[in-house]
């Protein structure tokens, strides 16, 4: 066409990654990220401030008919923006994963902003039953190996930048701090320091193994609702160094199962720390007998669990027997359609896992309104 097309170049890493497709592509010659810019949004609408932080405000509005998250940076100066978008478009390709906040668009006129898929609220100050919060930081959990896999550290996992749907499906957002690995990477100097690990408060330096602490923490939040740090920064930093807080077991006998991991998780020295697949396996075991535990007093909510957890491991034949366990017990269309779905998925690959989650989900719906 005859427009005009603006290119902005920023050095965002010097390590290999590759940015393909959409509007960022990474030269190979220079390791420079070339961002071509969108088209401004001019149809997206304000409704009201739903957050900020050091870099930008984050507004709920309307844009293409969509309720959307839209984050617009502070400055017009477009160095984070590019940082952040080039990281966060990296993970969207060839498809978004399930468990981290889908990108819409974003541009840098009249000031840099993205636009992102608006999820209905996020861990901040939030306390679940064990099996939701076993769900939860498995789901977190999908997402920085996922991150991981691509070389990228979040650096940066806090509640706050956990959000939820409406089925309380976690996904991670604000990639803001990340960065590609290198044998010397360093941290960002607006890392939260409740969350950090002791390696980025005090050598400012980090690795896969401080995402690890981070979720730990995290976990440990959303199950007991405290931090297991807290108080001055001083204290804050500390406690962190000398590995002291108050173990799960603590709040609740049957929380000893998790004070082994935690204090792995949790240890000053980064070695220790299990690996995120580790922590997986650990969790994910948890998380089946605490579903084996409910199914006592609540078969049909466990089978719909058991779905939900098969279709997020990739598991499509187990998740159409517990399905059909369903099916058993509950005469209804929309069971019998997703049913039809995870066939169709099974058998030719053609949707995203995201879009198959959200069809999956309204299980619980269904099972809830015939308890009502």
């Amino acid at each position: 066409d005859n427009a005009v097309h603006i290119i902005k170049t920023y050095d965002v890493v010097k390590e290999s990654t590759t940015l393909t497709a959409g509007i960022v592509t990474k030269s190979v010659k220079d390791n420079s990220v070339r961002v071509q810019e969108a088209p401004v949004a001019t149809n997206y609408k304000i409704i009201r401030l739903i957050g900020e932080g050091g870099f930008a405000k984050v507004y709920e509005g309307e844009y293409n008919g969509m309720r959307v998250a839209i984050k617009v940076y502070n400055t017009n100066d477009d160095k984070d923006f590019l940082k952040e978008y080039g990281v966060w478009f990296s993970l969207q390709v060839p498809e978004p994963h399930e468990n981290i906040v889908k990108l819409i668009t974003a541009g840098t006129s009249p000031r840099p902003y993205i636009i992102m898929e608006l999820m209905k609220t996020s861990l901040a100050g939030k306390k679940f039953d064990e099996m939701t919060a076993l769900s939860i930081i498995l789901d977190v959990l999908r997402a920085v190996d996922f991150a991981h896999s691509r070389g990228i550290i979040h650096g940066d996992i806090k509640p706050s930048n956990i959000l939820l749907n409406e089925f309380n499906r976690a996904k991670v957002g604000d990639w803001g701090l990340s960065k590609v690995v290198s044998s010397n990477t360093t941290t960002n100097v607006s890392m939260s320091i409740l969350y950090a690990a002791p390696e980025q408060i005090m050598e400012d330096k980090e690795g896969f193994y401080t995402d690890v602490y981070s979720v730990c923490e995290v976990f440990y939040e959303i199950l007991t609702g405290v931090p297991p740090f807290s108080g001055s920064i001083a204290s804050v930093i500390g406690s962190k160094n000398e590995g002291r807080f108050r173990q799960l077991s603590s709040f609740d006998p049957s929380f000893s199962r998790y004070d082994g991991v935690i204090s792995r998780c949790l240890s000053p020295d980064y070695k220790a720390r299990p690996s995120v697949r580790e922590l997986y396996n650990f969790f994910g075991g948890r998380f089946n007998e605490s579903i084996a535990y409910s199914s006592r007093s609540f078969p049909l909510e466990a089978f719909v669990e058991l779905v939900i957890y098969s279709v997020k491991e990739g598991n499509w034949d187990k998740a159409l027997v517990y399905v059909d366990s369903i099916l058993k017990r509950v005469n209804d269309p929309r069971v019998s359609e997703i049913k039809r779905l995870l066939e169709e998925e099974r058998d030719n690959s053609i949707y995203s896992k995201d879009f198959v989650l959200s069809k999956v989900e309204v299980l619980r719906d269904i099972i809830i309104s015939r308890r009502a």
